[in-house]
């Protein structure tokens, strides 16, 4: 009974404030933790818990198995996937955020060229698209940001490196789960089967955007629309000045001051 008076010696309301209190400073200590204003963090966090989540439930319970490769792959190909592998290489190793944007929408315009070659032209002008939107925009934002300073320590990049293999590894994984799943077609057929009768089109992809996926698509025809509001804003901002442009300038305003004046 002691131990109960002393806990509510001042009465239920004061435990209750001291809980509340309690409560409080847990979750501005969670939220200074995983809120902290670093980008770098955000995604570490999400991919890392990908990893863990997604990778733990196929480690679970699927079956696993590499699909069978019957050696028919022309030099064309191996030299797409090779440009893509070398375009990723180039994007983790250099210091120049330029370069690297570029470097990943070469991969990503190989990427479409691979929908192209297999098939696929509706998905190949989607991805050339938004890979020139992407482009565009990253050019436009890296102008108003300053340059790489020096590298990061190693146990950072060994980390980063980490979970970068980690979610290939996954991605991988999956893929390789979803082709050994046995494939089901009634949702092609039925599509196949109704484009015409039902929606009165004869292009099964256009009738899937503009009806079967009609709110989908007007979902994405929004998102393009502010995307599109987006890059007009940031190119109608003006360039911020780097460090060393406004060291020359101010060089050249204390050299104009200090030259005497000429007398005729």
């Amino acid at each position: 009974m002691q131990g109960l008076g002393t806990i509510f010696g001042a009465g239920p309301g004061r435990v209750f404030e001291r809980g509340l209190y309690e409560a409080t400073r847990f979750s501005k200590g969670i939220t200074r933790l995983f809120q902290n204003g670093q980008f770098r963090w955000y995604l570490f966090a999400i991919f890392t818990a990908i990893i863990v989540l997604v990778g733990g439930a196929l480690s679970t319970g699927a079956q696993v198995g590499w699909p069978a490769f019957d050696g028919d792959v022309a030099y064309y190909e191996f030299a797409l996937a090779g440009l893509i592998v070398l375009a990723a290489l180039v994007a983790v190793r250099t210091q120049d955020r330029f370069v690297a944007i570029l470097a990943l929408s070469v991969g990503g315009y190989g990427v479409a060229l691979i929908y192209l070659l297999f098939g696929a032209p509706d998905l190949a002008m989607t991805q050339f698209a938004i890979e020139t939107l992407t482009l565009i925009l990253l050019v436009i934002v890296i102008i108003h940001l300053p340059g790489i300073q020096g590298k990061e320590p190693l146990g950072v990049r060994l980390r980063d490196a980490t979970v970068a293999l980690g979610c290939g590894a996954l991605l991988t994984l999956i893929m390789s789960v979803i082709v050994d799943l046995p494939l089901d077609r009634r949702v092609s057929d039925f599509l196949a089967e109704n484009s015409y009768t039902e929606a009165q089109g004869h292009n099964i992809v256009n009738v899937i955007l503009v009806d079967f996926r009609g709110v989908d698509t007007m979902g994405e025809i929004t998102v393009l629309t502010i995307a599109a509001i987006g890059v007009y804003v940031l190119m109608r901002m003006p360039r911020q000045k780097g460090a060393d442009e406004r060291v020359e300038e101010e060089d050249v305003e204390v050299t104009q001051d200090a030259t005497p004046p000429t007398s005729d």
